[in-house]
């Protein structure tokens, strides 16, 4: 009989505290999964800057222009937007672009990758 008492304490003490360390894994497994998604979708936009700056019928004129990358909203609540900013920049006397491609979602922080863009 103690036995039986002694077990069905251990469980009644222990079964709490697993049952919120499942979930803590559960939540945090899913804000990981965003995060991942994110980075994802930031390398996305970002090959196809690059891609749009090394084409032979667009290149980097084209990218830099003003608007050329608007805002987009993106199913499962994912907000990307792109700045291509060329004032000022330049490195050892050569001017480039900075593309910074930001992700937001209402579940973490902002993710952003950036590029450097030259003419060559």
């Amino acid at each position: 009989m103690i036995e039986l008492i002694t077990t069905v304490l251990f469980i009644g003490i222990a079964l709490p505290a697993l049952l919120q360390l499942y979930s803590y894994i559960f939540i945090n497994s899913s804000v990981y999964e965003i995060e991942t998604k994110a980075i994802m979708l930031c390398n996305q936009k970002l090959e196809e800057i690059v891609t749009d700056k090394l084409s032979a019928t667009r290149g980097y004129s084209w990218v830099t222009t003003s608007g050329r990358y608007p805002s987009e909203s993106i199913s499962g609540g994912y907000v990307r937007t792109v700045l291509i900013d060329t004032a000022g920049k330049y490195f050892s006397g050569v001017s480039y672009a900075e593309a910074v491609v930001t992700v937001s979602h209402n579940l973490m922080p902002n993710v952003q990758l950036k590029c450097w863009l030259t003419r060559y």
